[in-house]
């Protein structure tokens, strides 16, 4: 994983999370939250996603008494077309659990690609938002 520090058009600057996926790989790469109880009913991930051969996958996982997790698929697939960034809103829904958000980055294609994630929301996920 590579943090990378970008300056903005005019006078923003700021960070954003760059992973690189690999041709033919297997293996894929995961951001992990730390455990979250949303108290709210229509919860989402809002995030910045650029991709050049990768995309994204967003799951939820619930920790079990026994110690193993239980994940679901939120959203599958995720990437974005062109060569610019583009917002996407990832529905979460009223969880009546403690979970954490996975996202999971792949490499769709036999050529060297990249991920680049920004401005991780949640949104409208606790009372009082």
């Amino acid at each position: 994983m590579i943090l990378h520090r970008v300056v903005r058009f005019c006078r923003f600057s700021g960070h954003f999370l760059f992973l690189n996926a690999q041709p033919n790989s297997s293996e894929s790469l995961h951001l992990i939250s730390p455990p979250y109880m949303f108290t709210a009913q229509q919860c989402m991930l809002r995030l910045s996603l650029h991709t050049a051969n990768g995309s994204i996958a967003v799951f939820a996982e619930s920790q079990q008494s026994n110690g193993s997790s239980v994940p679901w698929e939120l959203a599958h697939n995720v990437s974005n077309t062109g060569s610019a960034w583009q917002q996407h809103n990832i529905s979460i829904g009223s969880v009546a659990q403690t979970i954490r958000i996975v996202i999971e980055v792949t490499n769709v294609t036999r050529s060297t690609g990249h991920v680049a994630i920004d401005n991780l929301q949640l949104v409208r996920c606790f009372h009082g938002e």
